[in-house]
């Protein structure tokens, strides 16, 4: 990758206001989101559950691991631990011939292609906790009419929360790490730390084009009670 990423683009200067009219709204009286789960994700789901049983080590997620360079270098990092990268796409995974509704498992590294919504609705249902949650430059949706598509604003992101221990966000466009701290404010009651990166090695590909490319990189950390 080269240093030539364009910086993010929105006609939208601060936290939209709907989002935190929606937060609160669902603090007050919490909804399940009523999407089906699709046979196949729950069947993927149960293996992955069982990959995790038998492993009986903490565990870290990965979520929207992308070609799962962040994963294995977490799992460097964390030699103790259980770390589980889910992506959707299939086509991001292909080198380690991950399909659609499949997964893999490389040491203390597993690697699923699964949709996030389905994926923490089924994690949280079965009373997952983690050590560690990752959310490494999620698509930032930036106009201001795709508020409704960032995580924090999906009314799954509650079961995300759910998963407790230390949650972490990154990202090169400020606004959508504001809006996340916002959103986390409310619906926990507690403050999360932001701050700029400044690292010597990038945990992704994306994330060194980035800090190559002169964009600023925001770090949000949150230690969420485990249920």
């Amino acid at each position: 990758m080269y240093a030539n990423s364009r910086r993010v683009i929105s006609n939208q200067s601060d936290v939209a206001p709907q989002l935190r009219r929606t937060a609160r709204w669902r603090c007050s009286g919490p909804e399940d989101f009523l999407k089906p789960i699709a046979e196949p994700a729950r069947s993927l789901f149960t293996q992955i559950e069982r990959c995790r049983r038998r492993a009986a080590r903490p565990l870290i997620l990965d979520a929207g691991c992308g070609t799962a360079v962040s994963t294995f270098r977490l799992a460097k990092r964390h030699p103790h631990a259980l770390v589980i990268g889910i992506d959707r796409s299939s086509r991001r995974l292909a080198r380690y011939e991950i399909g659609t509704h499949a997964y893999e498992q490389f040491g203390n590294v597993v690697l699923a292609c699964m949709d996030l919504v389905d994926f923490w609705r089924l994690a949280a249902r079965h009373h997952w906790t983690t050590e560690r949650h990752y959310l490494l430059y999620p698509n930032p949706w930036p106009k201001h009419k795709q508020w409704r598509k960032r995580w924090h604003a999906h009314p799954v992101f509650d079961a995300a929360l759910a998963l407790g221990g230390v949650l972490e966000l990154r990202s090169n466009w400020p606004t959508y790490v504001y809006e996340f701290a916002d959103v986390v404010r409310i619906k926990t009651s507690l403050q999360p730390r932001v701050e700029h990166l400044e690292l010597a090695e990038a945990i992704s590909p994306f994330e060194k084009k980035y800090a190559d490319s002169g964009h600023p990189r925001l770090r949000l950390t949150i230690t969420l009670p485990n249920s």
